[in-house]
């Protein structure tokens, strides 16, 4: 059920992301999930930015010298809604 939940509302939040950003915009996301599973994380991450019209730029680096988080960059792909 947890999960099932998880899922929906990381479906729902992509999309709208996906529909407030414009053709070149970008988002970024900071540790995604907490299940210190990174391997998943880009493959979730990556499915949800494909199905709303997002390209993964960075995908899952740790870019900071103070935190370890895990920072993605979403691209909105001109010519998606």
């Amino acid at each position: 059920m947890k999960r099932r939940l998880w899922a929906l509302v990381l479906r729902s939040s992509t999309a709208a992301i996906c529909q407030v950003l414009a053709p070149g915009g970008a988002v970024v996301m900071l540790n995604f999930s907490y299940r210190s599973e990174p391997e998943a994380d880009r493959a979730e991450l990556l499915r949800l930015a494909e199905a709303n019209g997002l390209n993964v730029v960075q995908y899952g680096d740790r870019p900071f010298k103070l935190w370890d988080g895990i920072a993605f960059v979403l691209v909105k792909i001109a010519g998606t809604t």
